[in-house]
């Protein structure tokens, strides 16, 4: 519940047997039940809304080598429009690359995570850049 309380900005979470985790939410100060964002698709999307509201870029892909979820977190807006094409073939054929060199290149700071899955790629690099 790590992305709940410091990406999301939940507080006072807790766990209950019978609904899960729940905690006060940032807009409505009330209780609400807390989805677990590092596994739910759908639920996920509202962590990269957050981002993208406190002015970073997110960045998703599949690397097939790896079978691995790709995730690049930008402080800002990158110089460039786009991420280069050759970032992500870069990306799509290494397992781990050197981040500062994919900030450096595109004009921005960047945290890139890999992961089984989208929602935990998106997660991890999310706690990582609120750090």
């Amino acid at each position: 519940m790590l992305v709940a309380e410091k990406v999301m900005g939940f507080s006072d979470v807790k766990w209950n047997s019978w609904s899960g985790y729940h905690g006060k939410s940032p807009e409505y100060r009330q209780i609400a039940d807390i989805p677990d964002y590092s596994t739910d698709n759908t639920a996920v999307w509202e962590v990269v809304e957050k981002l993208r509201q406190d002015g970073f870029t997110v960045v998703v892909a599949a690397n097939f080598q790896s079978n691995l979820q790709a995730c690049m977190i930008f402080e800002g807006v990158p110089t460039m429009a786009f991420p280069p094409k050759d970032v992500f073939l870069h990306l799509a054929e290494e397992a781990a690359f050197a981040v500062s060199d994919v900030g450096r290149r595109i004009g921005a700071k960047c945290v890139q995570t890999q992961a089984k899955t989208a929602p935990l790629a998106i997660c991890l690099a999310a706690l990582e850049v609120v750090q």
